[in-house]
């Protein structure tokens, strides 16, 4: 019997430890299930930050370089206004309404012109902001865009209204049809 014992012995620990082997197991299938439970949504939710964060830098791409042909053409009709009245200064243009009402519906505030001379080099046209989408104007606007380009991207840079958090902000609102507050792009496409 002695040797019967030392064999029911010797099982005894092999059965605790794979009781204990096979509680783990179960600890763990379960830890694994639970998480495979929750990863459909931290899929979707990892998926929709990344949808928003795209159609965020799209719509940034798409946009801005119409806010800075119109943030040019508004310098442009300073320029003109200044030049045509030169008793006018840069604080008593700011009462020019024609173009600064149109750019202000689109978000795009006047930057004060301080220094005037440096444009008297280039060879604008009297109307040339009426017909600034031309291409016959196409040099002149790189001239310009050339001698201000410091003064527009600092404006740009500050006042800008696609950047990325407003596009990121739009691209949500549009997902998710919030709808009671109007809220588009107050850029208008130029045909």
């Amino acid at each position: 019997m002695t040797g019967n014992q030392e064999h029911h012995e010797d099982e005894r620990p092999k059965q605790d430890n794979n009781s204990i082997l096979s509680s783990n197991n179960n600890e763990t299938t379960s830890k694994h299930s639970e998480f495979y439970k929750k990863l459909p949504l931290l899929l979707f939710i990892m998926a929709y930050i990344s949808f928003c964060c795209l159609g965020a830098l799209c719509l940034t791409l798409l946009e801005r370089p119409t806010e800075r042909l119109e943030r040019l053409r508004l310098h442009a009709s300073q320029i003109n206004f200044l030049r045509t009245n030169p008793c006018v200064s840069s604080e008593e243009l700011q009462k020019f309404v024609s173009y600064i009402v149109s750019a202000t519906k689109m978000g795009i505030s006047m930057t004060p012109i301080k220094n005037i001379s440096k444009y008297d080099l280039l060879s604008i046209p009297k109307n040339w902001h009426e017909n600034f989408y031309l291409e016959m104007n196409a040099e002149v606007n790189a001239q310009l865009e050339s001698i201000a380009r410091r003064i527009l991207t600092e404006e740009e840079i500050n006042n800008s209204s696609w950047n990325f958090y407003e596009s990121v902000f739009f691209v949500i609102t549009v997902i998710t049809t919030i709808g009671k507050i109007k809220i588009v792009s107050r850029l208008t496409w130029i045909y």
